[in-house]
């Protein structure tokens, strides 16, 4: 995981009792936290966590197989998608079918141009 704080280099922190490496740089304000390492751990052990990746990946997944990027690279982004527990999303709908599902304009101009 890397987050960006402001105007700080790299900071790495190793003594994560999760189990997960973090990397900071960048842009977080990190003094208005106290200890950021604590936010971190929270987010990342957050119980709806699972959920919000589910949604954010749900999206992800069939854009990139839309776009031939799950089996570029002998299937690397695949393997990644697998090992996250997110590839069964590849078949679902991806956004530019689901913009045309909800294109309310076009199907306005399509009821009027077969109105005529």
């Amino acid at each position: 995981m890397t987050l960006h704080t402001h105007c700080r280099g790299p900071i790495r922190v190793v003594d994560a009792p999760d189990g997960h490496d973090v990397t900071i740089e960048g842009r977080l304000d990190v003094h208005s936290v106290p200890d950021v390492r604590d936010v971190i751990h929270v987010q990342i052990n957050a119980p709806d966590r699972p959920i919000f990746q589910a949604m954010l990946f749900s999206k992800i997944v069939p854009n990139c197989k839309k776009l031939g990027l799950l089996d570029a690279a002998d299937g690397w982004l695949r393997d990644r998608f697998t090992e996250l527990g997110v590839i069964q999303f590849e078949d679902w709908v991806d956004t530019g079918e689901e913009y045309a599902m909800l294109d309310e304009v076009a199907k306005d101009r399509a009821a009027g141009a077969a109105a005529y």
